[in-house]
């Protein structure tokens, strides 16, 4: 198994990573461009960790268990919470405990575009996950990480997102709404 780099892009700063490589005995993360990200990321493994306004987290209720059913159905069950057209959006999706689907959704070009810089650099991407889902989970409670004039949040085992922090108080009432 190859060692693996967890790296995420900054929203703050363009062209800036910040990144941890997760099997060192140092958990220092380090912060620059996309040169010292490739140098640092030689012959690892990537995580990439995907802004948070990136990625919408939602849930869709399917009853089918087929996957390749559920391939087929989901597009149709999202459509309505989706701002562009379906086919332009890549989703990933997993069964809950309640039987629901936790699905994650992210447009195409926006995924393309965020791992390009990554892979022109020589960096194997491996994985790719929600930023919010890094945040802690506690059942009952919200988790929320302020950086600049972003912020990201998780109220669920797979609900969270991203937004701009001026939109925070529309998001707290909507948690404390939910009893999260």
């Amino acid at each position: 198994m190859a060692d693996k780099i967890l790296i995420r892009p900054l929203a703050t700063a363009p062209q800036t990573y910040q990144w941890l490589h997760l099997d060192s005995r140092s958990r220092v993360t380090q912060r620059g461009e996309l040169d010292a990200l490739a140098s640092a990321a030689s012959s690892l493994e990537a995580v990439v960790l995907l802004p948070a306004a990136m990625v919408l987290l939602t849930e869709a209720d399917l009853p089918i268990k087929n996957p390749a059913q559920i391939r087929q159905a989901l597009p149709f069950a999202l459509e309505d919470k989706l701002a562009d057209d379906i086919e332009r959006y890549h989703l990933v999706w997993t069964r809950q405990e309640n039987q629901k689907l936790a699905v994650a959704a992210i447009a195409k070009q926006a995924f393309a575009d965020c791992l390009a810089p990554l892979r022109q650099a020589g960096i194997e991407v491996t994985a790719a996950y929600p930023e919010a889902l890094c945040l802690p989970y506690r059942a009952d409670e919200c988790s929320i990480w302020v950086e600049g004039e972003q912020a990201w949040f998780r109220r669920d085992v797979w609900q969270g997102g991203g937004i701009d922090v001026s939109a925070m108080p529309l998001v707290l009432d909507k948690c404390r709404e939910q009893g999260t």
